[in-house]
């Protein structure tokens, strides 16, 4: 699911395991948008300073229109992809104050360590288990919102661990705005365990194969470049840095109904 429409279920959502929160469901809504349909427009760009690469997503809510445009040590590409019409979301009604934490993670995955609010923006500021997440969402106008999200975060040594969606797959099975969102979910939940078997299974692979190679090098310049390779996979993975502008523009005060 594309990180707008995760966004889109956040909002949406009721505020399960969010009681300590210091920001009251009535201050939330006064800023949060409300329930209707919305253009979308975005902006997100994910950097790997170690790496020295740049990959930046930008999507016109009128058109759909895709620009991509990526960098790595000063080579660089762009493309873009001609959309298929407006990018649009309903906001369902939602019960109460929608949850706080980021998109991405569930209760379970990230702490609400931040929480602030003016009469036109929010913000919050998550630990989770892969890293830092800011989320800002703030009132530009009548009918207009942004949503910021700022993350900094890291795999986890040996490999990333695939149960860290599994509370936010798990709401979004019993919460999702349409069935078959809710179902695809379900499905995804019920694959987690192949996939992190999978997945330790490809990193012990590759883990044996360096040592292999270490071993039969013939050269201690070769020897010590394997063993940096082994040393950063125990370390984690690379570092990484999201960061993405949406855009919400209110077109109509249901999803049926055209603006006034």
């Amino acid at each position: 699911m594309p990180r707008t429409l995760l966004v889109a279920a956040l909002l949406a959502g009721c505020a399960a395991g969010a009681a300590n929160a210091v920001v009251s469901p009535a201050a939330f809504n006064k800023v949060a948008p409300p329930p209707g349909l919305y253009r979308i427009d975005s902006d997100g760009t994910l950097r790997m300073p170690d790496a020295d690469a740049t990959i930046r997503q930008k999507q016109d809510g009128a058109s759909g229109d895709v620009s991509v445009s990526a960098t790595q040590k000063g080579q660089g590409y762009q493309r873009d992809f001609k959309g298929a019409g407006a990018q649009t979301y309903c906001l369902p009604p939602r019960s109460g104050k929608a949850a706080i934490l980021p998109p991405e993670m569930g209760a379970a995955a990230c702490k609400n360590i931040a929480e602030s609010i003016t009469d036109t923006t929010l913000v919050t500021e998550s630990q989770c288990s892969i890293g830092k997440v800011k989320v800002t969402i703030r009132k530009l106008g009548n009918d207009t919102w942004e949503v910021l999200h700022e993350g900094d975060m890291k795999a986890s040594p040996g490999g990333a661990d695939m149960n860290a969606m599994r509370p936010m797959l798990e709401n979004a099975a019993r919460n999702a705005p349409t069935a078959e969102q809710r179902a695809q979910a379900k499905q995804l939940l019920a694959d987690l365990p192949r996939q992190q078997a999978a997945m330790q299974a490809a990193l012990a692979e590759t883990k044996a194969a360096l040592i292999k190679e270490q071993a039969s090098a013939t050269s201690a310049a070769e020897k010590a470049e394997i063993g940096k390779q082994l040393q950063a996979m125990e370390q984690g993975g690379p570092r990484m840095r999201t960061s993405s502008r949406t855009l919400w523009t209110r077109i109509g005060d249901s999803c049926a109904a055209p603006a006034r």
